[in-house]
């Protein structure tokens, strides 16, 4: 049997991170104060705006089992696992492949 991990808090991975990453070419510590993430290469996909609920259903899984599933994540992932996408795809890609 494997022992559960030990519980570690936000500042101890931050700190982890720090000790694993700081010799880096451009490495900022996350935990300064003027830190900002560069966004520049990343998209961020979401069910929906600040304002608005996500919806999510019921789904049966495996052995009859019944989970809540986010409608969107479901989707998303099923695209995602389904091979449709070829390997240069794009984000836009991604969207228009979703129902």
């Amino acid at each position: 049997m494997v022992s559960p991990l030990e519980r570690a808090s936000i500042e101890d991975m931050l700190l982890a991170a720090e000790e694993t990453l700081r010799n880096l070419p451009g490495y900022r510590l996350i935990a300064a104060e003027d830190w900002i993430p560069d966004m520049d290469s990343h998209v961020m996909l979401a069910a929906c705006r600040g304002d608005e609920v996500a919806k999510a259903r019921q789904v049966k899984k495996e052995k009859g089992m019944e989970v809540w599933s986010g409608v969107f994540t479901n989707s998303l992932l099923k695209v995602l696992k389904s091979g449709v996408l070829e390997e240069e795809a794009t984000y836009v890609d991604l969207i228009n492949a979703l129902p």
